[in-house]
């Protein structure tokens, strides 16, 4: 793709503490650059790295050295407040583990982000029901999660995440919890909606036959990052 890069990772490193006195490196000058509507695949073992990364992009840890860029504003090294805010506005998150609140209907678990900003609640409910349209889960959006599927939650947890129409997604593992047959239905409707909403994405996955369907593959192996193929 030729479009100008909206995430850009330079050299960024990240280093924790082993238990026993020392450091363990995670992540050793990692570079990369995503392009405006490019979705790249993330590849690479257990232990590799791959959660760490997506948590420094997504601003919720920082990291020992090097700098990240979104649409090309420096966001590394902010206060805790600024990143807060450009989580919210930017950046959708999806996990492997859908974080779905108990209590509350699908449809009310979607629009909680946007309640967080204040949106209008009926502009807001139109949304998110759109949304939950879109994912296939238009019957299903007064059920709580004990009553969906693993793949329905899933799914709504890709709405969830939506909402907000980030600029940024980044997903972790999103279908590594669902068996075959499902995750290539969950992760068909996600690479759907982030195309249809315009978005820039890095997904970790173990994937090979999901990472396929990307523009672009890179893969960490021992805190280094590689271009897989292109």
């Amino acid at each position: 793709m030729n479009n100008p890069s909206f995430l850009q990772i330079d050299n960024l490193s990240k280093t924790y503490p082993d238990g026993d006195g020392g450091s363990l490196k995670i992540l050793s000058d990692v570079s990369l650059a995503v392009s405006q509507g490019e979705f790249v695949a993330l590849l690479g073992p257990s232990g590799s790295g791959k959660s760490t990364l997506l948590h420094l992009v997504g601003l919720l840890d920082g990291s020992d050295g090097g700098r990240i860029y979104l649409d090309g504003k420096v966001c590394s090294g902010l206060l805790d407040g600024e990143r807060t805010r450009i989580r919210r506005e930017s950046i959708g998150f999806i996990y492997q583990f859908h974080h779905l609140l108990p209590d509350f209907t699908a449809l009310e678990n979607v629009m909680i982000p946007g309640m967080i900003q204040n949106k209008p609640l009926l502009t807001l409910e139109k949304e998110a029901k759109d949304l939950l349209d879109r994912l296939g889960l238009a019957h299903r959006i007064h059920h709580r999660p004990a009553h969906l599927s693993g793949g329905e939650q899933q799914r709504v947890a890709i709405a969830r995440a939506l909402i907000n129409k980030p600029k940024l997604l980044l997903a972790d593992e999103p279908t590594g919890n669902l068996d075959s047959v499902t995750s290539q239905g969950v992760f068909e409707a996600l690479l759907e909606c982030a195309h249809a909403y315009s978005l820039t994405a890095l997904i970790a996955t173990h994937n090979n036959d999901l990472a396929a369907k990307m523009h672009r593959r890179v893969r960490l192996d021992k805190g280094i990052l590689v271009n897989e193929t292109s």
